[in-house]
């Protein structure tokens, strides 16, 4: 897996351009969803040097889900934290957190979602316009910490283009039954001249607890709590899952014939719950045996043993998020010189996220931080072309409340970036080099970390037919430590662990390899990629056994690792009958990841999924149906407990009753047909959280 997130970090330097300032209204819109936009030079997916997927139109409408992992989830290497309905980031490959870059068109969340996996991604999914992920490090243009792969939600807070009417925007509404989930969401383009253009962004959305096909608990869970005489029989329902979520933006652009410059003002306000009831945690450690004060003769009745746990109740935990963002982006288009075009983008936040339990606040999170990139395209010579740019960045984090789980912390980022790329069809070799250099600071300990790191990519795919590639990849990544990898110490009641990180951790290194095989024709696509990492000093937080406060500990330490894995995505035109196009497609992933140390696999990786579907597609109406199969996840890390699979059934319908022309349409979905008990093995809550049960949603969507 680290493997193939090196070779991917090598691709993804070549894939993408942001739309020029002086493309019209139309060009933007025509668009062909297969073209990457998320780094310095621009490739359809076919040609980039890495695995890259992309959600857009209506295969982004129906994918939309509360949170960005879910959103994701169905994608090839793509599976999700699942922390409850309110917070799940993406795991790419297996990699999660710190591993993982999640970015706003291009610039980082600059929130706490990498600290924990309770913290959510501070954006509303529902507001973009478009989502790329490139799975594997994509280290080299977006820094160390995205060895695992790069999420980039793409949006319109910016303007690109002066619409070509007065107002060009877009509105959707839905509905979903297993949680009585209404969401809404607009964005609003207005010209005010032929080169100043305004927009205007809000989305909101409001859920109940979340419906589920079966007991909260797992059957192993069920089986442990009813050896110590503390069953539990919540069911259809996961209590404290609801969430609210609203936001909003205001954006202006000026542009001119060379380039453009616009700045963005957001707000992000949520509050959602974190599922779980109260019980020993211990007794999710599957190695545990319980000790005498556990005996099946005690009373365990829960109003009776308010204090079992010493404070760290796990009842009615919910978080509420706010967020402040400022944005801003220019770009230039040089008429001549070494130098085709330069683009800056920068990104300032104010976070703040409070836990609260039993009403009452009991912890406050505050990161202020900003990042920002200068990007440089060089003209192309021949068969000679290239990016290069700076990055920026600065994070001052605080924690204040009950669970002082980190320091004040301080951590300053420096990276410089360089991608050059021979194109000789039908060959394409791309090298990139990256430096880092990071600072991590925390006062009140006396604890100050410099870390130089250096990263480096070759690639090179070739032309096999217009419609076939074959290609390969080798890498060195390298990633700092993070500050809370170092210094953090404490309970954590929403993740139910006492963590302790290392402040002697050192730089992270891995090797990686990937080989890939892709077709894109008329009427079929086809794509299988093979990736490899090993790791050196690989940070792992790793369950220990031990008991700190009465809550199992998360220790932080190295080992060495590997991780590998399969990825497939093939669709084909099955034929054509009376106005009807018919679709099959299928698309599976396997990952596997060691600790090398021991033998032992490594936590919380996910099972081995294929997915089918069949898809009819007419000028009005589409209709499709899905079978999700995930195998059963027996190679646990320590202290886990397996997880079962599941199969799980899928219809959707998109009516557009003025055609593909006219963006309007009414989309019926009903997920999760049979209600079946569905878990993610990544999930630190699989055991008291699963996916939610029947779902029949309805969603309307305009563009005007």
């Amino acid at each position: 897996m680290k493997t193939v997130a090196s070779l991917i970090g090598l691709s993804a330097l070549g894939l993408s351009a942001p739309a020029m300032a002086n493309a019209t209204d139309a060009d933007r819109k025509s668009q062909a969803p297969d073209l990457v936009v998320t780094a310095p030079l621009m490739r359809e997916r076919l040609d980039t040097l890495q695995a890259t997927s992309v959600l857009s139109a209506d295969a982004l409408g129906r994918a939309m889900k509360a949170t960005l992992g879910d959103t994701l989830a169905s994608l090839p290497g793509v599976s999700a934290t699942s922390f409850g309905p309110g917070a799940s980031r993406p795991v790419l490959r297996g990699f999660q957190g710190e591993r993982i870059r999640i970015l706003i068109d291009g610039i980082g969340s600059i929130d706490v979602s990498n600290t924990s996996a309770d913290h959510a991604v501070s954006d509303d999914p529902t507001a973009a316009t478009r989502i790329e992920v490139l799975r594997g490090p994509a280290t080299l243009l977006y820094g160390a910490a995205a060895m695992g792969g790069v999420v980039n939600q793409i949006d319109d807070r910016i303007p690109l283009t002066v619409p070509a009417d007065v107002i060009d925007g877009h509105a959707s509404m839905g509905y979903g039954t297993a949680a009585n989930d209404f969401s809404a969401a607009t964005g609003i383009t207005a010209r005010l001249d032929d080169s100043v253009a305004v927009h205007v962004g809000a989305s909101y959305r409001d859920t109940g607890d979340m419906e589920i096909g079966g007991h909260a608990d797992s059957k192993y869970l069920r089986a442990r709590l009813a050896d110590v005489g503390e069953e539990h029989d919540e069911h259809g329902t996961l209590d404290n899952s609801a969430l609210w979520v609203k936001s909003g933006s205001v954006g202006v652009s000026k542009l001119f014939d060379n380039g453009m410059i616009g700045i963005a003002v957001s707000r992000l306000e949520t509050r959602y719950g974190i599922p779980g009831h109260s019980f020993d945690p211990r007794l999710t450690l599957a190695d545990y045996v319980p000790d005498e004060d556990h005996d099946e003769d005690e009373d365990h009745d829960h109003e009776e043993d308010e204090d079992h746990d010493h404070g760290h109740s796990h009842e009615d935990i919910q978080i509420k998020l706010k967020q402040t963002r400022i944005d801003a982006k220019a770009q230039y288009r040089f008429s001549d010189g070494f130098i085709e075009d330069a683009r800056f983008r920068f990104g300032w936040a104010k976070y703040e996220h409070s836990e609260i339990a039993d009403g009452e606040v009991e912890t406050t999170f505050r990161n202020n931080g900003y990042e920002g990139r200068l990007e440089l395209t060089q003209r192309q010579r021949g068969a000679w072309r290239g990016a290069f740019g700076v990055q920026l960045a600065r994070r001052d984090f605080k924690v204040r409340g009950a669970e002082l789980v980190l320091p004040d912390n301080i951590t300053n980022q420096f990276g410089a970036f360089a991608l050059q790329a021979l194109e000789f069809d039908p060959l394409t070799i791309e090298g990139a080099l990256r430096y880092d250099r990071d600072k991590v600071s925390a006062r009140d300990l006396g604890a100050r970390r410099h870390f130089d790191s250096v990263s480096g990519s070759l690639a090179a795919n070739y032309k096999l037919a217009d419609a076939w590639r074959l290609g390969a990849s080798v890498s060195r990544t390298a990633r700092a430590p993070a500050a809370e990898e170092l210094f953090f110490d404490g309970a954590h009641a929403a993740t139910r662990s006492y963590e302790i990180g290392d402040p002697d951790l050192k730089v992270e290194k891995a090797w990686g390899a990937e080989a890939w095989l892709r077709a894109r024709a008329e009427r079929y696509s086809f794509g299988l990629t093979a990736y490899w990492s090993r790791f050196s000093n690989y940070i792992l937080a790793e369950a220990t056994g031990e008991i700190a406060e009465d809550l199992p500990v998360l220790r932080y330490g190295q080992v060495d690792a590997r991780y590998y894995g399969l990825e497939l995505e093939a669709s084909v035109e099955l034929g054509r009958a009376a106005g009807w196009t018919f679709v099959g497609d299928v698309t599976g992933d396997i990952t596997r990841a060691k600790n090398l140390d021991d033998g032992t696999p490594l936590p919380r990786i996910p099972a081995k999924r294929l997915l089918v579907g069949l898809e009819g597609q007419s000028e009005t109406l589409d209709a499709r149906g899905e079978v999700e199969l995930v195998d059963d996840q027996k190679k646990v890390g320590a202290y886990e407990f397996p997880t079962d699979g599941y199969t799980m059934v899928n219809l959707a319908t998109t009516w557009r009753p003025w055609g593909r022309n006219r963006e309007v349409s009414l989309v019926a979905q009903l997920n999760n047909l049979f209600d079946v008990d569905a878990r993610r093995h990544a999930s630190f809550l699989k055991d008291v959280a699963p996916l939610a049960g029947r779902d029949f949603r309805l969603t309307a969507r305009i563009g005007f």
